[in-house]
């Protein structure tokens, strides 16, 4: 088991740009490197923007044979308005700032649109588990079902009342990550919620 901080978290150094702060793409190249130096990937367990890091590897040619994404977001352009609404700025500057991520991404930002790119991705993916909960208040639940549904053959598991952090350390979540990790799951979470598959 490998386990690693990305660029500007826990007790990495800082990315490219600063102490706390790290780009999308940063974080797909920091797996990427964690990959190449300990061999193949099994398994990827992420969480959160992780989770979109993860699959945006994957869909860019990572080896991985299982992924399992916690909370992810599908795509982290809706996420600016969100922001533009609660710092109370307008379209002509969110559409700037898209602008500068745009630039600092050095790559379209649709192509951070993980769902969609998975969606018509040409090569077969791993399999994939993604589980989100209903009440997350930072990564709509709506991502994880699209994901998955975008994903093919991907399972979706979606709980009530554990939002975005207290996922992570629920014993039944944990359960179900580990028996897609191992190749032991059933498509039935251990309290008996049933995970839907994706398209």
């Amino acid at each position: 088991v490998v386990a690693y901080d990305a660029p500007s978290h826990g007790r990495s150094g800082p990315g490219a740009y600063g102490p706390r702060q790290s780009t999308l793409p940063e974080m797909v190249d920091t797996l990427a490197a964690v990959v190449a130096a300990h061999g193949p990937a099994h398994a990827v367990v992420a969480h959160s923007l992780g989770g979109t890091a993860t699959a945006s590897a994957v869909l860019d040619g990572l080896d991985a044979q299982r992924v399992a994404l916690v909370a992810p977001m599908a795509d982290p352009i809706p996420y600016t308005r969100d922001l533009a609404d609660v710092l109370g700025f307008g379209e002509p500057t969110r559409q700037r700032f898209l602008a500068l991520m745009e630039r600092r991404a050095g790559r379209p930002l649709a192509d951070f649109d993980v769902a969609a790119v998975a969606a018509r991705h040409p090569r077969p993916l791993p399999d994939a588990l993604v589980v989100h909960d209903t009440l997350d208040k930072e990564a709509h639940h709506a991502d994880g079902a699209r994901l998955a549904a975008s994903w093919p053959g991907a399972r979706f598991l979606s709980t009530t009342g554990l939002g975005h952090r207290r996922i992570l350390r629920d014993p039944d979540v944990v359960a179900a990550l580990v028996a897609h990790v191992t190749g032991t799951g059933d498509g039935v979470a251990p309290d008996g919620r049933r995970e839907t598959s994706g398209a």
